[in-house]
């Protein structure tokens, strides 16, 4: 994240995730977990400030949440807090969602498993209810912060993320596994805090009581998602995961180059017969994390530029990013720039 960031060696980066995992016991397990939330927050950005890959919509959501629990005043504050966290992903969760390439590509692709055993007739059917999901998620939202519809919105949560894990778990796609254990634990969060808790009101919710947790919850997951529109907030903090309206990064590579790949990116090289290979950095990420690949413009450019260490000539390697698609279009603009240019 920052240029001169020094980079945990071993045994040092076994250390500090063993930290971690210490001080999210001590979170699970203690009377008093305050400063046990303070230590998982602090080796966890630690962990951020690392590799951008980590800021993934989970560790995003957890660590907000670890931190509300370490700063807040006091129960009320963090529970106020978590409950943002929570209406807010739903919220732009949604909102990322109205989109055509939603519409026309990522929604067509994630019913597949059902539209294959319908008949055609059918099918169309179900393709024409994209909208269902975004307006789901939103109702979802505006539901958990309505005392009197909170209950039904608990029901709505959870039938949603069965139907995600059905759609994505290895009876159907069997695809990024790292969301399964995500989706399940939103089911759960959404009972636990939202469940028969009439007694918070809706300002409760979204009016702060003083500057803190809830108020920094409210920022960070209620107004901030709103600046990715302009390209001035990240996609991934601004719940844009399966929206469609992400970027993409390609990499187009000689034969040379591709040789001195190692063998985890080497493998999904794609060759397109006219002397250049494409590698994917979204399947190269998936293949050697298990996640998806950071999509933002600095991350796509240092990746390059630590790739373009094995080129000889400036031209061997060219970044390709696809920008955002269009919300009514699905057109995206394409950028492309080489070694040279990436310095």
């Amino acid at each position: 994240m920052l240029d001169g960031w020094p980079r945990l060696q071993a045994p040092l980066d076994v250390l500090a995730l063993a930290a971690l995992l210490a001080a999210l016991c001590g979170v699970a397990f203690a009377p008093r977990p305050r400063w046990w939330a303070a230590a998982a927050t602090a080796f966890a950005l630690i962990l951020a400030v690392e590799d951008q890959s980590r800021w993934q919509p989970w560790f995003y959501q957890y660590v907000a949440m670890l931190a509300a629990l370490a700063v807040a005043r006091d129960s009320g504050d963090t529970l106020a807090a978590w409950r943002v966290v929570l209406a807010g992903l739903y919220l732009w969760s949604g909102v990322q969602k109205i989109n055509v390439t939603f519409m026309t590509r990522l929604f067509p692709w994630l019913v597949e498993p059902v539209a294959g055993v319908l008949p055609a007739g059918l099918q169309q059917i179900l393709f024409a209810g994209w909208m269902v999901v975004p307006m789901m998620e939103i109702a979802v939202a505006v539901g958990l912060v309505v005392p009197r519809l909170r209950n039904a919105a608990v029901v709505g949560a959870i039938a949603t993320h069965l139907v995600v894990l059905g759609l994505l778990g290895p009876l159907a796609h069997g695809t990024n596994a790292v969301i399964w254990p995500w989706n399940a634990a939103m089911a759960v969060l959404a009972a636990l805090l939202f469940w028969n808790a009439g007694n918070a009101s809706a300002l409760d919710t979204l009016v702060p009581r003083r500057v803190g947790a809830h108020a920094a919850a409210l920022l960070l997951f209620g107004i901030m998602p709103a600046l990715s529109f302009a390209g001035r907030w990240d996609a991934y903090l601004s719940g844009e995961l399966y929206s469609g309206n992400l970027k993409v990064g390609a990499l187009s590579i000689t034969e040379t180059v591709t040789a001195r790949l190692p063998d985890a990116a080497r493998r999904h090289v794609v060759s397109r017969g006219t002397g250049a290979n494409a590698l994917d950095l979204w399947e190269w990420s998936m293949g050697e994390l298990s996640v998806p690949s950071y999509p933002e413009d600095r991350v796509f450019r240092a990746v390059a530029r630590d790739v373009c260490r094995l080129a000889d000539n400036p031209g061997d390697v060219v970044l390709v990013v696809f920008g955002r698609p269009g919300l009514l279009t699905g057109q995206r603009e394409i950028t492309r720039s080489d070694c040279g240019a990436l310095r």
